[in-house]
């Protein structure tokens, strides 16, 4: 998917963005940031009801979202750029990694197994 897709969703009135990191420097002015943990069938939820656009760099992350929330996540690393009402669905370890490591699919899922993983939905309200 393209990073210009422009999807406004009836529900939210703004992009559903899948992320498995909240990039600070995709803020180019003020914003308001309003931070939710979630389970993953919240995210399933809303994913399988909207359209999103995924920016999930790595392909064993986006396999494994894929099987989890039962919808296509395809690879993608180009860069989000931040808008508002955007509604960022947040996969991230809730512990540091050691430097340099990349999970494999296998690694992911037991994580996501014993609860290592953490699922946030970020409201976005871009000053104006």
């Amino acid at each position: 998917m393209s990073s210009t897709v422009q999807t406004q969703t009836p529900e939210t009135g703004g992009r559903v963005v899948l992320l498995n990191a909240l990039p600070i420097n995709a803020f180019e002015k003020e914003a308001i940031l309003v931070v939710r943990p979630v389970t993953v069938d919240h995210v399933k939820s809303l994913i399988q009801s909207e359209k999103f656009v995924s920016y999930i760099g790595h392909e064993s992350t986006a396999k494994l979202l894929s099987q989890l929330l039962g919808v296509n996540v395809p690879t993608n690393r180009a860069f989000y750029k931040a808008q508002d009402g955007d509604i960022l669905v947040i996969v991230v370890p809730k512990q540091r990694l050691p430097e340099g490591k990349v999970l494999n699919q296998e690694e992911i899922q037991k994580m996501l197994q014993e609860g290592k993983i953490g699922f946030y939905i970020v409201t976005v309200m871009m000053g104006r």
